[in-house]
């Protein structure tokens, strides 16, 4: 028998067969209608993996995304959504970004598809206090954005580098990472504006800032102060070194920085 599946779904029957395909797959299925059953009905289970309807978490999406990471740090989350009610595909990756998932699909689903993204996510580790953590970086030069991949990998984590906020936001890649390292100034929609994004609509996540300033016209110091004012949980001068955004990433992780371990 596999472990323990959360299926949070307000809709009886199609949480009944998700229940039924997956504990055909070798799972065990724990349905529930809401996030806050969840969390009621499921504190003495180590739950590493769960299958969520994104409509289960309206209206209290932050809230509620809180309470899962919380109480499972680790766990790995499939988020479902139905585009029969009017919402596009940015509205639903949004969501899907809101809860912390780390895999979307649109309803409906066959149970066998998602059996096999959650035996995936747990051959990725998650649900396991040891596994590789995801940085997505977002800087328009691809040589800064080699630089900290090389870095990254080389202390454990998975990296996904993208060149602007746009193409981060739209990116199904994106979804459920762990940290992220943005420059300040870049085309389009900028670092600042990325961070207050990720602020007020994802799932907590540490977030690091980086900057040279922008062509004498403004100082490292002084872009770097507005990111953190605005929720960066650390920043960086360039040039960037490997021992400096380590040390980033310890500190950023570390069990007193309340906001990355929310």
């Amino acid at each position: 028998m596999k472990g323990p599946v959360l299926i949070v779904d307000s809709r009886a029957q199609e949480s009944l067969k998700t229940a039924q395909g997956l504990s055909q797959a070798g799972f065990q299925a724990v349905p529930v209608p809401t996030p806050q059953d969840a969390l009621a009905k499921s504190a003495a289970l180590d739950m590493r993996l769960a299958v969520v309807e994104l409509d289960a978490f309206a209206p209290e999406v932050a809230a509620a995304a809180a309470g899962f990471k919380s109480r499972w740090p680790n766990i790995g989350i499939v988020a479902l959504a139905s585009a029969k009610r009017g919402k596009t595909d940015t509205e639903m990756l949004a969501g899907a970004r809101a809860i912390g998932a780390h895999a979307f699909y649109v309803n409906p689903v066959a149970p066998a598809d998602l059996a096999r993204r959650l035996d995936e996510l747990t051959r990725l580790g998650y649900g396991a206090p040891e596994r590789r953590r995801t940085a997505l970086v977002v800087d328009d030069s691809e040589t800064i954005g080699e630089i900290l991949r090389a870095y990254l990998k080389k202390n454990g984590f998975n990296t996904v580098v993208k060149p602007t906020w746009e193409a981060a936001l739209s990116g199904w890649d994106t979804l459920g990472v762990d940290l992220v390292f943005t420059d300040i100034f870049m085309p389009g929609m900028g670092g600042v504006e990325g961070i207050r994004h990720v602020r007020a609509n994802w799932a907590p996540v540490p977030i690091v800032a980086f900057s040279e300033g922008l062509d004498g016209r403004m100082a490292p110091d002084k872009a770097l102060l507005a990111a953190q004012k605005i929720g960066a949980d650390a920043i960086l001068s360039k040039p960037l070194s490997e021992p400096s955004v380590m040390a980033a990433v310890r500190s950023v992780f570390a069990p007193e920085n309340t906001r990355a371990s929310a």
